[in-house]
């Protein structure tokens, strides 16, 4: 029987498999860690690479980099000297604490300030650094003074806003931030002299005060030697490539800056030149190339093919500066008070040899402020005020006004030249003139010799001459604490150790607490270079006794603690 064949329809074509699922394309943030991942690992390696040689770099690589911010100001009353410390402000400027015995309720000279003004008053800021902030009678004191003594009223108030180390970058923080909102109606700018000097080697328009965090990053790190490598060679070119603070064309325009700030706010601005006291002795010494590397050198070299020598160089800078103040003026039509001219015209009218303008070439004696104040208030003076202000200062009531101040300065070369003007000028009242000559005859002698030990330093004299000057004060006046211990430094300075030592240690126990610290410090220098060991311990010893809080101390018994 046969096999029946089974029977099929159409033939079944069996179904084909479904398409694979497309590959979803990763995500974009996904795509992203991946790339840093792998762009991490090159990275890396070279870090690690540069970690690893860097360790053979030999030396310590302590970074030489110096962020320049002011420290203070100081200021001789007499012999006694008084320190304000600055607080530093963001971006980069800095003020000095308010409230001390010569700062007022904002830390500035003169009395406190108050955004009321009264009905009727013409308020005066003067703008500029230490030549400004200086002295014991701020010119800016002075011409408020002296518009009160010659106009016979209260109707011109004059701001000190002079900060110490300030340049035209500083001054135009002070200006927006403390000076416009006192709504002057005139501000005299003293541009100075800071614009020029080479501090830290880097413009100050360059400058941002660090923040807390980002200090604290840069000392986590200087722990890797790679990033302390980095940072030393980094500061070491900067070294070699000096910058002034503010250079020619940036000072211009620090200049044009304020003068448009006033002119937006309704405040007529002026410009002051800046006059120059310093003796070629003087400019010799601060370029000289023996000495140790500081901001004089570098700016010598920065300046060195623009003239033959020191003092030509000088003259160049000076020039240069002087410029650009009259350029400025020209830019923005600021009138221009000319300090340089007027203090050249008068040197000619004061002859005695113990009357000076300036105390170091720079800054100004009390002299010196008191003729600044004079021409900027004749300068600023027009009409019947100008009549009356010319008046007064040829007079009799003039002279016999300022000489009990320049007494009260401890001027007394100034008192004795402004009594015998004051008899030449008519009828003075004779037994004031006496008694008042009665007491310079008295002073004069020993302030004179100091006055010339101190400017012998200032000016670049010699400092042994400056410390015989020093002992011929103290034989007159023994008992002078603070003339003892400016000769015990100098002698100490000179190489006179032993002399030092006696000279600081002498009068111990007369000191004044100030005065005794500052002996014992000077001792503990002068003893250490002699070799005595043992004295200086026992010094030490006794300022961590009777100054504990003393900075200096507390990190000398931190490291020996170490």
């Amino acid at each position: 029987m046969g096999k029946k064949r089974k029977k099929h329809g159409p033939e079944a074509v069996p179904a084909a498999p479904p398409p694979p699922a497309a590959a979803k394309p990763p995500r974009a943030w996904l795509r992203g860690i991946k790339y840093a991942i792998y762009s991490l690992i090159p990275v890396t390696v070279l870090l690690a690479l540069g970690e690893t040689g860097a360790r053979f770099i030999p030396g310590d690589l302590q970074s030489k980099h110096a962020f320049y911010v002011a420290g203070g100001h100081e200021e001789y009353f007499g012999t006694q000297k008084l320190y304000v410390p600055y607080r530093v402000l963001p971006p980069y400027y800095w003020l000095p604490v308010p409230h001390t015995p010569i700062t007022n309720n904002r830390g500035f000279r003169g009395h406190d300030w108050s955004e009321a003004k009264p009905a009727g008053t013409v308020r005066i800021a003067c703008l500029g650094d230490s030549c400004t902030l200086g002295g014991q009678e701020p010119y800016a004191q002075r011409l408020e003074r002296l518009l009160g003594e010659a106009l016979g009223n209260r109707k011109y108030e004059v701001l000190n806003a002079g900060v110490g180390s300030s340049s035209t970058y500083q001054m135009i923080q002070i200006l927006e931030q403390y000076v416009l909102p006192m709504r002057p109606d005139l501000v005299v700018v003293f541009p100075g002299w800071n614009d020029r000097w080479v501090h830290d080697g880097q413009r100050d328009s360059l400058h941002q005060l660090p923040t807390e965090a980002q200090q604290d990053l840069r000392n986590r790190l200087m722990k890797s030697r790679l990033f302390k490598a980095l940072a030393y060679y980094a500061d070491e070119w900067r070294r070699r490539h000096k910058e002034q603070r503010v250079p020619p064309a940036e000072s211009r325009e620090n200049l044009r800056k304020i003068a448009r700030l006033c002119r937006q706010n309704g405040v007529q601005a002026w410009f002051c030149t800046v006059p120059s006291g310093c003796t070629e002795a003087g400019i010799r010494s601060r370029f000289a190339e023996d000495r140790p590397r500081n901001w004089d050198n570098d700016l010598y070299d920065i300046y060195r093919d623009k003239g033959n020598g020191p003092v030509e160089v000088w003259d160049y800078i000076s020039k240069l500066y002087a410029d650009v103040i009259a350029n400025a003026s020209r830019d923005e039509d600021v009138p221009v008070i000319d300090l340089v001219g007027w203090m050249r015209e008068r040197a000619a009218v004061y002859t005695d040899p113990a009357l000076h303008f300036f105390k170091d070439g720079i800054h100004f004696s009390e002299l010196g402020l008191q003729e600044v104040a004079r021409r900027i208030a004749v300068s600023l003076m027009s009409g019947g005020e100008a009549d009356a202000l010319n008046r007064y200062l040829d007079s009799v009531k003039y002279f016999m006004a300022n000489a009990p101040v320049f007494m009260s300065q401890f001027q007394f070369a100034a008192a004795d030249d402004f009594l015998n003007r004051a008899v030449a000028a008519g009828e003075s009242p004779d037994g004031e003139v006496a008694r008042l000559r009665g007491h310079i005859v008295q002073e004069r002698p020993f302030y004179d010799l100091y006055d010339s030990a101190r400017m012998e330093l200032s000016n670049g004299g010699e400092p042994a001459k400056a410390l015989e000057l020093f002992q011929q004060c103290l034989a007159m006046r023994p008992d002078e604490q603070n003339v003892r211990l400016d000769a015990a430094d100098q002698a100490k300075g000179i190489g006179r150790f032993q002399l030092s030592l006696d000279l600081a240690l002498g009068q111990k126990a007369n000191y004044t607490p100030q005065n005794l610290n500052r002996a014992l410090w000077i001792a503990v220098e002068a003893a250490n270079r002699l070799g005595r060991q043992d004295l200086v311990q026992q010094i030490l010893m006794e300022i961590a006794e009777r100054f504990p809080n003393d900075a200096r101390i507390q990190r000398i018994l931190q490291a020996s603690d170490r």
